[in-house]
């Protein structure tokens, strides 16, 4: 049966869009290299998020020693789908100005969370960036909480918003800090503060990543630890309005990086663990939206020994990167670790220069290839770090083009309410439609051959429907009037 879009919520999804359109058949592997590039000059620069682009290429937003006016400015790098710069842009002031987030708005634009001491009021504020296509600034605001305030990670809300999570840290009367606290920021399309909570669990919380969850709720990672004694990882699932609902913790954990909401609607976290360096060390956790742990699987040290970014990939697995030691060198290297769908390891890809490097961020594209953004010291052209990213080939979750196998049509486009999917297929298939963001605003299963879709609250705009069965998958672009 189509569910209505009106009672969806959208999500942030495990695919990033691709702009080919292709029916497909699923093949498994380690990938292959396809190319690799470094960016930056003589001094600092630091990539901390990337993202695929509407137009097929990619943007990552960190942080640069510019020597000009301040010490670090806020970064933004955008390349091609071949990783030619396109352009690069620095912002800030005569302090030092840090950039943690980056998402592509309906519209083509780029909204940036990041921290900034240059801008506010305090000694670091946190900072959202409104951004055009090119990006130049339409406008740039600060927030603030307690103290020091960091922005670190932000997402798309279903209203047309934005929710960010993050840290601040209160002053003591000497005018001292003191241990933070997670915060949660949500502002509507125009920077204005639409509600904010924070979060005291252990002793000092910090807020790496949140996603909105179906039921127009939030979930939220958190590293939280005791300088003296104890950490934990902690998983925060609120309401619609940032009030607790439950908390899932694991005291073996050092702190949740990372989460994702999984296709079948529930959570997987991923989290540093206690261990010795024979013992375990990274650790991926199902939990399901009461907050119960469905399972748990952990990775030792020998193969891994911190991760930081996660993702669901399109065999319904899953992927995460990190960093690994090169036991002939002493240095670590970027690795990429894929599982399947209930965590177990199917293969590990090491990505080495002969210097250390460091995983950051990566994402998957459609057709399969990883795009994996880290830190290089200095195989670039400068003697501090340098932005490394790499492209890997159509393999892991590969896609082999199969034309006509499935006579799809989708029509009408472009429509105003109304969208009707025609197949062969008689079997059950999933619709996905997603926006050029990626974001994901609709889901279904259906029975064939034809289904009906009202689009009646869709934004005006550019959307792509992803339709999948059980052997081959087709994406087509549709255009909302």
């Amino acid at each position: 049966m189509i569910k209505s879009p009106g009672i969806m919520k959208r999500i942030l999804f495990f695919c990033l869009l691709h702009l080919s359109i292709g029916a497909y058949t699923t093949l498994h592997g380690q990938p292959d290299t396809v190319w690799t590039k470094t960016y930056g000059g003589v001094n600092q620069e630091r990539g901390i998020s990337i993202i695929q682009t509407s137009d097929g290429g990619y943007l990552t937003v960190g942080s640069k020693d510019s020597r000009s006016a301040g010490e670090l400015d806020l970064w933004l790098l955008k390349i091609n789908s071949e990783g030619i710069l396109e352009w690069e842009k620095t912002y800030g002031g005569t302090k030092n100005d840090w950039g943690y987030d980056v998402l592509q708005t309906d519209d083509g634009g780029y909204m940036v969370t990041g921290s900034t001491a240059s801008f506010g009021s305090r000694e670091y504020d946190l900072w959202v960036i409104c951004l055009d296509v090119g990006g130049d600034s339409l406008w740039s605001k600060t927030f603030e909480n307690y103290g020091e305030d960091y922005g670190l990670a932000i997402q798309p809300t279903d209203d047309g918003g934005f929710i960010i999570v993050g840290n601040t840290r209160p002053y003591t009367p000497d005018n001292s800090l003191i241990n933070g606290d997670v915060w949660l920021l949500k502002f509507n399309n125009e920077g204005d503060t639409v509600w904010t909570q924070t979060y005291e669990l252990h002793y000092d919380d910090i807020g790496h990543s949140v996603k909105q969850t179906i039921d127009g709720g939030y979930v939220v990672a958190v590293a939280s630890w005791n300088h003296w004694d104890s950490s934990m990882g902690n998983l925060v699932k609120t309401d619609g309005n940032g009030n607790v609902q439950w908390i899932y913790s694991d005291s073996m954990c050092t702190g949740f990086e990372s989460v994702q909401l999984t296709s079948d609607g529930n959570y997987l976290a991923l989290g540093t663990q206690h261990g010795n360096w024979d013992g375990e060390n990274i650790a991926l956790h199902k939990i399901d939206t009461d907050g119960k742990n469905i399972w748990k699987q952990t990775f030792i040290r020998s193969d891994i020994l911190g991760a930081s970014a996660l993702l669901q990939t399109e065999d319904g697995g899953y992927a995460f990167i990190g960093y690994h030691r090169n036991q002939e060198l002493s240095e670590r290297d970027i690795c990429l670790i894929k599982t399947d769908s209930n965590g177990e390891k199917e293969w590990m890809k090491v990505f080495d220069s002969g210097v250390a490097e460091y995983g950051k961020d990566f994402i998957q594209t459609v057709n399969g290839s990883y795009i994996v953004l880290g830190l290089t010291y200095p195989f670039g052209s400068g003697v501090e770090s340098d932005v490394w990213i790499i492209k890997t080939g159509e393999t892991g979750t590969s896609m082999k083009e199969e034309s006509d196998q499935m006579h799809i049509k989708v029509y009408p486009s472009p429509t105003i309410s109304t969208l009707f999917v025609e197949t062969e297929y008689t079997n059950q298939f999933s619709i996905h439609i997603q926006a050029i963001s990626g974001q994901l605003i609709f889901y279904t299963n259906s029975i064939g051959p034809t289904a009906q879709i009202d689009l009646s609250s869709f934004h005006k705009g550019v959307y792509f429907i992803t339709i999948r069965t059980k052997d081959f998958i087709t994406t087509k672009k549709i255009i909302k009037l």
